[in-house]
């Protein structure tokens, strides 16, 4: 398969890579559509680390993507969850599914997790293999492009859940990213009241502002939204 591997900060190539093999447990798909995550340019220019047993490449960078299954382990092939064809968007955090945590439900919290793209190859490939538990199917109305969204999307809910975001209410997001423009819609979705944008680069502010910001507001000298005093505007 053709991959586009990681081996250090300044230096990936595409290369002819071996497919991935299927264990029992396994799921591969053909990747269709994989997001570059702020985390991968991070890991590019050298300002994170992988999480590798070294911190070091080569990896196989990408941990938002989806696909079409290509091929199923045992496990799941018997227990009937997928097949073939299926359209599938894939949890990057691969967990043991036996430890304390993970009967709690924290998965994210698993001693013997791994992550796909970051700490094992991802999605910056042709095809990609995970566990059976981290594939979940697509539904016919959500395209490979929008499923590639679905582990940023999940983040946002996260938090905005966390927030406990309550009708009237008046919410404060800091950072116009792809998470922030989620948070943003999913406050607004609970009813928030309010709901101001905080940040830098004026072309993300102003899709916040097309996307239901109240207010937008930068701290940056110079930006048509800048605002010297943005807590004191909060504060009021």
């Amino acid at each position: 398969m053709r991959a586009q591997v990681f081996y250090e900060p300044g230096k990936m190539d595409l290369v002819d890579a071996p497919d991935p093999q299927c264990g029992p447990a396994d799921v591969v798909v053909q990747v269709k559509a994989c997001g570059i995550c702020g985390s991968d340019v991070a890991y590019y220019f050298g300002n994170s680390s992988l999480e590798t047993p070294d911190g070091k490449g080569p990896c196989i960078l990408g941990h938002e993507f989806s696909g079409e299954v290509v091929e199923v382990g045992e496990i799941p092939r018997t227990l009937g969850l997928f097949a073939p064809g299926d359209r599938v968007v894939l949890d990057p955090v691969q967990y043991c599914n036996a430890c304390e945590v993970c009967k709690r439900a924290q998965p994210n919290l698993c001693e013997s997790k791994t992550v796909l793209g970051v700490s094992t190859d991802g999605g910056f490939a042709e095809l990609a293999r995970s566990s059976y538990t981290g594939v979940h199917k697509l539904p016919d109305n959500v395209s490979y492009e929008e499923g590639a969204l679905t582990e940023p999307l999940a983040c946002a809910t996260y938090a905005v859940q966390n927030l406990n975001v309550q009708p009237g209410d008046f919410v404060v997001v800091y950072g116009p990213g792809a998470i922030g423009l989620m948070m943003l819609q999913l406050a607004k979705a609970r009813g928030a009241g309010t709901v101001a944008l905080v940040g830098t680069r004026d072309y993300r502010l102003k899709a916040g502002r097309e996307l239901g910001a109240d207010h937008v507001l930068s701290t940056e000298c110079g930006s048509e939204f800048y605002c010297e005093d943005v807590p004191g505007f909060i504060a009021e």
